[in-house]
């Protein structure tokens, strides 16, 4: 089998590149992979083990994909990465590796950023939601509602996948969701992250070597937006009686640096805060090894699965989660959960309890690099891709044409009443205007009170 494989590379600051770069070593050896990417430079050493092919939207060799077996679009949530990918999905058929449930923060992003089309988006949006999603639209194009607000409502990802034959996702939720709406082949398979061979007793070594008093390491890392809850870390860090027994070190991309450094230095916490930026895979793998205790949490959650949260377990690192979408479903054992509606006090209470015993938050490490080494084998997923690929191959989206039946019948019954209320009150307005007429043609008006 041959699959074109459209996808962010690395180094591209998006862990939907790392999670190609793991999968593609199991994924080659099932079939021939040749990567699509509209990046100028990737990491060479992809090119031991598949081919890369460098494209622009508007120059694809249709041919080519034509001529193979099958195409696969992953797409995210960040319009930096997959607009272009996007567009090639709209005009070829392929299975789309859907890695958020939620789009409206991708969709907002294409159409003001990349194709600068207002309307365009507009229009979308009331395709898919009737036309009383317009307003919600025009205020979050116009800054008046936040991409968050709007996404709950109106996720937009059915626009991601008007020509998918199949669609793989990573979570039981998102499955689900798509599954009831029996428009598209669905896959569910675990996302995917080969365990390294390090030894899982290691990763308590520096917690057993470290002397009481001295600082324990929390990290956090990867695309930081404000959904990570950086500002409430932070609030909670500096509000905490104990809190120059610990250090925070921020790696990865901040959306919103200045603001972030600004929070730091009016909490006082520049002694116990370091953003360190985008760094090399290597150093941050050095900084997870020595770390004992990592943040992730995410709220609003776009309905993805973590690969931040699978790199975590691979140190064996504990874990503050938020309790929301996919981390929710993660077995108590292996995290600790913070609830978004108590953000500060439950950090602050999971900080005093680590204190107490970094022995018991070390095990839960160990559970979570069981979970990962028992449930998202790359191998596995692989194989997923290959034999979902029998059942997407064979789909041909004519389902569409029910969905768009669907849709433009809502939309003519809103239309009908519309027009039969409008008849109505003309009819009703011709009569007033008779008896109004009578009323005057004989003078008695004032006496009706008309």
């Amino acid at each position: 089998m041959k699959i074109n494989w459209f996808s962010p590379l690395p180094p591209a600051m998006t862990d939907i590149a790392h999670y190609t770069g793991r999968i593609l070593p199991a994924l080659q050896e099932r079939a021939e992979v040749i990567l699509w990417t509209d990046q100028t430079g990737w990491d060479p050493t992809l090119e031991k083990t598949a081919t890369v092919h460098y494209y622009k939207p508007d120059r694809v060799p249709w041919d080519d994909l034509n001529r193979d077996d099958l195409t696969i679009f992953n797409i995210g949530n960040n319009s930096l990465f997959h607009s272009t990918i996007w567009q090639v999905s709209r005009r070829h058929p392929g299975i789309v590796v859907l890695h958020d449930l939620s789009l409206q923060h991708f969709f907002l992003g294409v159409y003001m950023n990349q194709l600068k089309d207002r309307n365009g988006y507009l229009e979308k949006m009331a395709f898919y939601y009737g036309q009383q999603s317009r307003d919600d639209a025009a205020m979050a194009w116009d800054g008046r509602l936040t991409p968050d607000e709007v996404s709950e409502k109106f996720p937009l990802t059915p626009l991601a996948l008007e020509q998918a034959t199949g669609v793989i996702v990573h979570t039981p939720n998102a499955f689900q969701n798509l599954k009831c709406e029996n428009r598209w082949p669905v896959c569910y398979a675990p996302l995917p992250y080969a365990a390294s061979h390090m030894p899982v007793g290691d990763a308590l070594k520096p917690v057993k070597l470290k002397a009481p008093g001295l600082p324990y390491n929390l990290i956090v890392f990867g695309y930081i937006g404000s959904n990570r809850r950086l500002d409430a870390i932070l609030q909670a860090l500096a509000n905490f009686k104990e809190r120059d027994k610990f250090r925070l070190s921020i790696y990865g991309q901040l959306a919103n640096e200045h603001p972030i450094r600004s929070l730091i230095s009016s909490l006082g916490l520049k002694n116990l805060v370091r953003i360190h930026g985008f760094v090399p895979e290597a150093e941050l793998d050095s900084a997870l090894s020595s770390a004992h205790m990592a943040v992730n949490l995410r709220y609003p959650s776009m309905g993805e699965a973590s690969g931040s949260q699978l790199r975590i377990w691979d140190h064996a690192l504990p874990s503050l989660v938020s309790k929301v979408g996919w981390y929710a479903d993660i077995p108590e054992e292996a995290v600790v959960f913070v609830r978004p509606e108590h953000e500060i006090e439950d950090i602050q209470e999971h900080f005093r309890a680590f204190l107490e015993n970094p022995g018991r938050f070390a095990k839960m490490g160990e559970a979570g690099r069981r979970i990962l080494e028992e449930h998202h084998d790359p191998g596995a997923y692989a194989q997923a891709i290959i034999g979902f690929s029998k059942e997407a191959c064979g789909f041909h989206p004519p389902v569409i044409v029910n969905y768009l039946t669907a849709r433009c019948g809502a939309e003519m019954a809103v239309w009908a009443r519309t027009a039969i209320l409008d008849s109505a009150i003309s009819k009703a307005a011709e009569e007033i205007m008779k008896l109004c007429n009578i009323c005057n043609s004989s003078g008695q008006s004032g006496d009706r009170g008309c």
